[in-house]
């Protein structure tokens, strides 16, 4: 028997490295447009005031189910239109939960969005049940991958506003494929919650879908409430399931210090309307800012505007960061001759217009310099 040791195993296999570049340039502060700070709570001194208070007192330990936690989830389900919740100590422990509890046999299907997160996907993988894919924000394809499979249990999942794109699912359309195939749809909602609809209430109240169309909602209480952890959204009786599944896999709930000033932050995000009104002014602002500089921008319901530039992605974020501005690149091309990049810019309620004119303008300025084959970075630089 030979098999390969592990530093045979490491050079084969090495990882793509990104230029670091320092949090600061030429003493000069950064402006993050990478923060899943979407409603600039994370600071905010009634939600530290609470964490620290609960804290003090009781510690940052994950423990079992205490009164912050019921009251932070009676509130959410309240909120929200659903009969109960359960919250999570991490985003990738409630998604991998409520995929624990709905699907428990080999030929149960879970169906995927094309561009669904990563996470969501791996969860899927851990459950041992059948995996498939449907075209991006396609329901009919939806529809046909549930004709192939009218046997087991099938479960259809779409985050409701996609972190790849920033685009909004159509989520009516997916749950009438779902109810006509007699399939349950969950709605992975990180990147709406709080954040869209006149209410907050995430990508389903902006398309109209009532609550009860959905078997289960995925919340973060990170992107739109500044701290940790996640929470699953349902019916009574799948909650009481998801309770049965957390005690056999150890999935805890967040610290009580984290469930008392997730209490504040979602008091705040209800009342404070500004702050949602604040974002959209702001994404339309860098939207139009961007298309008078000649760039081609997808429209963005929410915080997050995404763009493809051409270039190498690790060079646009060494190159923005030589300008002080922090940004998600990813690569986007499949043609290694023609490399094309893919920029996610996150906004928060707390940005400034002239902010987000020194992004568009240099993002355009580099995109021109792109199309004339101008280096992004100068040789000693890269």
């Amino acid at each position: 028997m030979s098999r390969p040791n592990l530093s045979e195993r490491l050079e084969q296999h090495p990882l793509a490295c990104l230029p670091v570049e320092p949090l600061q340039t030429r003493a000069m502060p950064v402006l993050d447009f990478a923060s899943p700070d979407y409603l600039g709570l994370a600071r905010h001194f009634q939600v530290l005031g609470a964490l620290q208070d609960h804290a003090a007192r009781q510690g940052m330990q994950a423990g079992e189910h205490s009164r912050e936690h019921g009251r932070l989830e009676a509130e959410l389900a309240q909120w929200l239109g659903f009969d109960a919740a359960r919250s999570y100590q991490s985003l990738a422990q409630a998604r991998l939960a409520v995929q624990q509890a709905l699907l428990s046999e080999e030929e149960d299907l879970c169906l995927h969005d094309h561009l669904n997160g990563q996470s969501l996907i791996q969860a899927t993988h851990l459950t041992g049940c059948r995996l498939r894919h449907y075209p991006h924000r396609d329901a009919e394809g939806a529809a046909w991958q549930l004709r192939q499979s009218p046997r087991g249990l099938a479960l259809l999942v779409s985050e409701g506003l996609f972190q790849a794109d920033g685009q909004l699912a159509p989520l009516r359309t997916l749950s009438l494929v779902a109810e006509r195939h007699q399939a349950h749809l969950l709605v992975d909602d990180v990147h709406a919650i709080g954040v869209c609809g006149e209410q907050g209430g995430g990508s389903l109240e902006l398309t109209g879908l009532p609550a009860s169309a959905v078997t289960a909602l995925v919340i973060s209480l990170e992107h739109a409430f500044g701290l940790q952890g996640a929470v699953v959204l349902s019916s009574a009786a799948l909650i009481q399931r998801l309770e049965q599944v957390g005690a056999m896999h150890e999935h805890p709930r967040p610290p009580i210090a984290i469930a008392a000033a997730a209490q504040v932050a979602v008091k705040l995000a209800r009342r404070d309307g500004w702050r949602r009104q604040r974002l959209q002014e702001l994404s339309q602002h860098l939207q139009q800012r961007l298309s008078s500089l000649g760039m081609r921008v997808p429209h963005a319901p929410g915080p997050l505007l995404c763009l493809d530039v051409p270039g190498d992605s690790g060079q646009w974020q060494a190159a923005l960061a030589r300008r002080s501005l922090r940004v998600i690149t990813s690569p986007c091309g499949r043609d290694p001759a023609e490399p094309m990049t893919r920029l996610r810019l996150q906004l928060t309620a707390l940005h400034e217009t002239t902010q987000l004119d020194q992004l568009a303008e240099s993002i355009a300025r580099l995109n021109d310099s792109t199309r004339l084959r101008v280096p992004l970075l100068q040789p000693a630089e890269a």
